[in-house]
């Protein structure tokens, strides 16, 4: 027998039936999935795609086919599963189970409710793989996506240079421009992103390639593990680097769903799907994600400015003063500067007695006075005296001993 997929019907498949697609979903199906793609599930014997008379027979042996997200049709496990009922609203998603019948005999299959807004998926560049619910936790592989109500991952292909390089020199601008700022930037990384049911199970998850906390200290983080959406804060800023892959069909509507307020789309030179470099910023603006010139969080930072300090081989002079724009103007909002950071507080004490120091040598030098060399070593020699004070001790003094004792401070 033959099976019609039409829409999100999902249809359990006995032993050697076939999947038959209707011509309209098979054109949509091939302009969004890779060759290789359907040629991995033929290699595998996952299932064997063939056309005939205009129609995509799709076999499986044991297994669910669906189509999935408009794109590949794969096999999930053999559970018999129900049409999703959509309707529900982020951030709870739910799950809802039929209540057992009287005799304690097993409950009904789970139905996993989503939002309209996350149906019809696709990952472009990534291939799925069958990640049961209750392997999901060990599981320890990098994924794009998974989904629990087809227990399957989307997994990209080995990060290359070209994509780990671009992500990881946010972490670098990053603490460049909190140097400016005068409090920290944290970079979490590729922290795992769970949604949750209201039982605590997970419903999806996605790991970013970088996520960016402005305000780390007040800031609800995970102790350990994965952050958990509508439990933990969600990051300021979210960065997927689109090399091999395309964010936009699956992840971009994810993130747009949970109010990820700042997601950066990358697209370095070379990328393999044919797209024109450059960085996307969608920002969340009532509720939907809107495309801006330039970040909100990281005020004035051009869409441009970003994709350059994020491909070019070294960084420019005029990156390094357009992180320092973009530190100050964020320190300005908040009422920070670089002072305020301890590290370069340090710095700039030690560089301010620096010159002072070199300031009053000078001064004796062109007076023929003599100024002894060890009295200046240290690391505050004028003990918190004004560098002006300082300057209008060394051209009023007699000699060294006056020097100090117009300081107030004994002789050294």
């Amino acid at each position: 027998m033959a099976h019609e997929v039409a829409g999100h019907l999902i249809e359990p498949v006995a032993d050697g039936d076939s999947v038959v697609v209707a011509p309209q979903l098979l054109l949509q199906a091939l302009f969004d999935v890779d060759a290789v793609d359907l040629q991995r599930f033929q290699r595998l014997g996952e299932a064997f795609v063939q056309v005939v008379d205009g129609h995509a027979q799709v076999f499986a042996a044991g297994g669910v086919v669906e189509r999935h997200g408009g794109a590949v049709l794969h096999p999930v496990d053999a559970t018999p599963r129900r049409r999703y009922d959509g309707g529900m609203k982020y951030p709870r998603s739910a799950r809802t189970r039929d209540a057992a019948p009287a005799g304690g005999g097993a409950a009904a299959p789970a139905v996993i409710s989503s939002p309209p807004l996350l149906e019809n998926l696709r990952f472009p560049g990534c291939h799925p793989l069958p990640l049961p619910r209750d392997r999901f936790e060990d599981f320890d592989e990098r994924l794009e996506y998974w989904d629990a109500r087809t227990e399957t991952a989307w997994v990209a292909e080995t990060p290359g240079l070209v994509h780990e390089s671009t992500s990881r020199r946010l972490v670098e601008l990053a603490g460049k421009i909190a140097m400016a700022r005068g409090a920290r930037i944290v970079a979490s990384g590729s922290v795992g992103l769970v949604e949750r049911d209201a039982g605590g199970a997970p419903v999806r998850a996605m790991q970013p390639d970088e996520t960016l906390y402005l305000h780390p200290e007040r800031t609800v983080l995970p102790a350990d593990g994965s952050l958990v959406i509508g439990e933990h804060d969600l990051p300021d800023v979210v960065l997927e680097v689109d090399h091999t892959t395309d964010i936009r069909p699956g992840k971009l509507p994810v993130y747009e769903a949970w109010g990820v307020p700042e997601l950066w789309a990358v697209v370095p030179g070379g990328a393999k799907r044919r797209r024109r470099p450059g960085v996307t910023i969608h920002r969340m603006i009532g509720g939907r994600y809107r495309s801006s010139p330039a970040s909100v969080a990281l005020p004035g930072w051009t869409a441009a400015e970003i994709h350059a300090a994020l491909t070019e081989r070294r960084l420019s002079v005029h990156t390094d003063r357009v992180l320092e724009r973009v530190g100050r103007a964020l320190g300005e909002r908040e009422g920070t500067g670089p002072d305020d950071m301890p590290l370069i507080r340090s710095f700039t004490e030690k560089a301010r007695t620096e010159g002072v120091v070199a300031s009053v040598r000078g001064v004796f030098r062109a007076r023929g006075m003599r100024l002894a060399d060890s009295p200046l070593a240290g690391s505050d020699p004028f003990v918190g005296a004004s560098p002006e004070a300082v300057t209008a001790a060394a051209v009023a003094c007699t000699d060294e001993a006056d020097f100090w004792r117009r300081l107030r401070l004994p002789r050294r």
